[in-house]
């Protein structure tokens, strides 16, 4: 194993180690994630897994962004499991949840490098927006 492999490997064990608190309290009912940042948080690593497969990128380098899609979804299904994980949805989470999956769909479009990746940041800071929102007014969701 060479020692980039090796920090994927690290990054990838950090980023479960990181999820799993989280994960944990979602189904004890003690954090109640925003099901459209999670979701949202989930698809966008996903889809851009499949357009690097596409390009055939290195396996190693894929393997973080595999992860980085997996916890978030992992979270967003347990958010069903236990009904007192539940956060109310409003118009603003759907309406920032519409943009974000905007984003995507240009992000995809984008012949440019450069513009790919804003309109990926952009997506991820819509999708960022609701639960920076509720977690600024209902701290104890978090």
């Amino acid at each position: 194993m060479t020692f980039p492999q090796f920090l994927v490997v690290i990054s990838a064990l950090l980023l479960f180690w990181g999820g799993y608190g989280y994960l944990r309290d979602t189904l004890a009912g003690g954090t109640k994630p925003n099901r459209v940042s999670w979701s949202l948080w989930a698809l966008a690593p996903l889809v851009s897994l499949g357009a690097a497969f596409d390009a055939d990128a290195d396996v190693w380098a894929s393997i973080r962004v595999l992860v980085g899609g997996i916890v978030p979804a992992v979270i967003f299904f347990a958010s069903f499991i236990n009904r007192n994980s539940y956060w109310r949805l409003g118009r603003f989470d759907w309406f920032c949840g519409g943009l974000s999956l905007v984003a995507l769909f240009f992000w995809q479009l984008a012949d440019s490098p450069l513009i790919a990746v804003l309109l990926a940041t952009t997506a991820n800071t819509f999708a960022s927006v609701p639960t920076f929102v509720k977690a600024w007014n209902y701290p104890e969701t978090e």
